[in-house]
């Protein structure tokens, strides 16, 4: 199937499943885009939950105001995972890698980034690589179970964040794919650090003082 076919099917599973479930008046789900979804934020809702990235958040945002309708956001962010010289480097790659090709990178959950201790960056690196070829094997690409991207509007923004001078591991895809791709020697400068990657990309970043980490998340994003 192709994506647009996938998630077509998807939709129609999920709005026939609610529909046989419960009663209209208390929960109902319906699908489309934006046009669908402006018309919906026009309504005077007792409350609105929206999830996804800062920008469609603020439309969001506006669009409930004007019926002063109270809003919970859960938007994308930065999501660490710290690994200092003294983690267990085995069982912390092996998380690491298992978390991030969930769904290929697409859960809410999914480790953003890694900030390691450069003593032990290198053998970190080693494992990370050796867990990835063994869960998803060295071509994942060819994998049927390994995930495909939501859409190629967001395959081409991952590919778009990739700087090929930084790729140690991946870094390949297709029309619909895209490899486990590890990073090095990133900075928050870097335009992978300034928005929630939300796919199979694996940023590192290294300190050298664990006092640094502290003082660098609180004025990061």
């Amino acid at each position: 199937l192709k994506l647009s076919e996938i998630s077509t099917h998807t939709s129609k599973l999920i709005i026939d499943l609610i529909g046989k479930t419960y009663k209209p008046e208390y929960i109902y789900a319906t699908d489309g885009g934006i046009p669908e979804t402006t018309q919906i934020l026009t309504l005077p809702f007792d409350f609105t939950f929206f999830t996804g990235s800062e920008n469609v958040g603020k439309i969001v945002m506006a669009s409930s105001s004007k019926n002063l309708t109270p809003v919970c956001l859960e938007l994308g962010g930065k999501s660490p995972c710290i690994v200092t010289e003294h983690a267990n480097l085995e069982i912390a790659s092996k998380r690491i890698i298992f978390g991030k090709i969930i769904n290929a990178g697409q859960t809410c959950v999914a480790p953003d980034y890694i900030y390691v201790d450069s003593k032990v960056k290198t053998k970190l690196i080693e494992l990370l690589i050796k867990y990835a070829k063994e869960m998803i094997s060295d071509k994942p690409l060819e994998n049927v179970l390994y995930p495909k991207i939501i859409s190629r509007k967001h395959l081409d923004r991952l590919k778009r964040l990739i700087k090929e001078d930084k790729v140690i591991y991946g870094g390949k895809s297709n029309e619909e794919k895209m490899e486990l791709t590890i990073l090095d020697d990133v900075s928050f400068n870097d335009d992978i650090m300034k928005e929630e990657i939300f796919g199979p990309i694996l940023p590192i970043i290294s300190y050298d003082n664990i006092n640094e980490i502290k003082d660098k998340l609180h004025t990061s994003k």
